[in-house]
This record gives C-alpha cells, structure tokens and sequence, in this order.
C-alpha cells in the first residue's frame, strides 16, 4: 500500500512539474510569435518603421496593391495558425491576455482584408491624396540621409496614388456604378427639376468624364429653373466639377453661358461670371441674351460695391446694351 502511495504521489509530482515546465515553454513560443508579427508589422508599414529610425523604411511607401494584400493575407493567415498551437490553458494570467488581444487583433486585419477595404481609399479624416502631408508635418529632417529618403519617397508617389486610384475604380466597378447609369437617366428624364436625382446622375457620370452622360447631367443641372440660393450654389459647385473634369472639355451652349453668367453673378461668384460672359461675347457675340447678361454682371458688381471692377465694362456695355439702367448706375462712376 505504502509503495502504491509513493507511486502515486511521483506521478502527481511528474504532472505538476510537466504543467509547470509547459507555461514558460508557452509562454516564450508567444513571445516569439508576438516578436515575429511585431517585426512583419513594421517591414509592412515603412511609414511607422520610419518613425522608429528605419532609415531604409524612410525611403518607402505602404504597398497598396492587391497583390500585397493577398500577401498580408497569408502572412496574417500564418500567424493566426501559429496561435491556434499554442493553448490559453498553458498560459499564466498575462500571457492568456496577451494572446486573446493578439488573435483579436489577427482576426480584425482579416476580416478587413475580407472585405477589401483597399477599394474604398477616403474616410471621413482623409485619404490618400493627404496621408504624406500628415507624415511631412511628424517628419523633420536631420541630416542628409533624411533628405534623400523623402526624395526617394517622393519619387514614388505616382505609383502610390495609381494604386489607390485603380483600388477606387475596382469599388466603382464592384458597386456597378456603370449599370447605374441608365437607371439614374431614366429617373432624371421623369423628374427633370429633381436636385438631388440630378445629383446622383452626375456624380455616378462623372467616373467617366468623356460619357455622354456626364455631359447631359452636367447640361440638366445648368437647366434647373429654381434660382435660390441652396439652387445656385449647387450649380455653382457641379459647374466647377464639370469644368475640370470633363473630356475633351465642357460643351457648354450658348444660352447656358448666359444663364450661367448671370446666375453666378447673382451668387457673386465674380470669376465664373466674367469668364462665362467672357465665353459667350467671343463664341456668340450677336447672342439675344449678351447685353443683358453683361448688364446682370455689372449691376450686381456695383450692388456689391465693386464699382472699379463693374467700370471695366463701361464700354462694352455701351456697346451692348446703351440704355440698360445698369450703364446709368455707372454714370456716376
């Protein structure tokens, strides 16, 4: 019996050494594996890595290709598998929060990766076109190595914004902005006067700026006949967008001009005005609408106290429209 009790107690003994022999052996396998995905991260993120003093990493911007995220997938993929080998029930307390904050953290940039997140380059805090202003303000230069590396960086920039440019035409296509297109005409053909009809079309159009599309939502906008200011500013707004982005070039009509002229005057958006009117005298110059458009723009110079710029018109205005009441509240200039 007495033998039986020390057999006993020598394998409880061995039990409890095995157990405590299996903590720290867990417990530095999740040491390694944190050191591992720690030092992937930085050789992942040359922006941070930058920060740490990699010289090298200075010199580099993030990947944002899809090739480099089925990359992170499978990296990502590993570490996680890598965890799954090492059970919480051999860790102490802290190594068990450690490794529940880490297969958290895995199981995130997966699900991100998921749901490729890459397509979808602005947030409400920024995006691409602004992230290397945001890494020059936390960035200073100390010595010439330092300048050079954000020479280098610079130098990479175009293939960094086309990566994400092409990220952005993937959700385009993804979201089937393309075969949205017809809908949002139809619509705009049954509620032509609808703003915000108008604006989708446009907007939606505007992925492809030398569409017929983005044309004619551009042309519907610039036909709308309310004329408050809520109406005029986005008029305003979707002309401005129109004129830089369409291709070849805007197509505006001559009545448009006009219009356009001299509603911007009434929203005092000066530039656009004379530019608009600019246009017109010199494509249609026995336009009906040319001297009251002028006189618009000058009347509402003048009404807003800008009566050394409205008197650079005088003699056009002569010209144009000799009796209108705005070449008599010039008289006085």
């Amino acid at each position: 019996m007495a033998a039986l009790r020390g057999l006993v107690l020598a394998f409880l003994f061995l039990a409890a050494a095995g157990a405590a022999f299996a903590a720290p052996t867990a417990s530095r396998t999740l040491d390694a594996l944190i050191a591992d995905y720690e030092a992937w991260t930085l050789s992942d993120d040359p922006f941070e890595a930058g920060r740490r003093g990699d010289l090298d990493a200075l010199s580099r911007l993030p990947d944002a290709t899809p090739a480099a995220d089925a990359r992170r997938r499978a990296a990502l993929s590993g570490f996680r598998d890598r965890l799954a080998r090492i059970p919480a029930s051999r860790l102490g307390p802290e190594a068990t929060l450690n490794r529940d904050f880490l297969d958290w953290t895995l199981s995130r940039r997966l699900a991100s990766l998921d749901f490729d997140e890459a397509r979808m380059p602005f947030s409400s805090d920024g995006g691409f076109d602004q992230t290397l202003g945001y890494v020059a303000c936390g960035l200073p230069m100390r010595s010439e190595a330092d300048a050079r590396a954000w020479i280098a960086r610079l130098r990479a920039l175009p293939a960094y914004y086309d990566a994400h440019v092409a990220n952005a035409q993937r959700l385009a296509q993804a979201m089937k902005f393309e075969q949205a297109l017809p809908q949002w005409r139809a619509a705009a053909k049954l509620r032509p006067q609808d703003q915000q009809v108008l604006s989708a079309w446009f907007k939606t159009a505007s992925l492809w700026p030398d569409s017929e599309d983005f044309h004619r939502a551009a042309r519907r906008i610039f036909r709308l006949r309310a004329h408050d200011e809520q109406t005029l500013q986005f008029q305003h707004a979707s002309y401005r967008t129109y004129f830089d982005k369409a291709k070849p070039g805007a197509r505006l009509q001559p009545d448009d001009m006009a219009r356009l002229s001299r509603r911007f005057a009434r929203a005092q958006q000066w530039g656009d005005a004379e530019k608009l009117f600019n246009a017109l005298h010199k494509t249609a110059p026995a336009h009906p609408e040319l001297g009251e458009t002028l006189g618009m723009l000058v009347a509402a110079l003048c009404h807003a106290g800008r009566r050394e710029q409205a008197a650079v018109f005088r003699s056009q205005l002569q010209q144009l429209a000799p009796g209108s009441a705005a070449l008599q509240v010039l008289g006085g200039v």
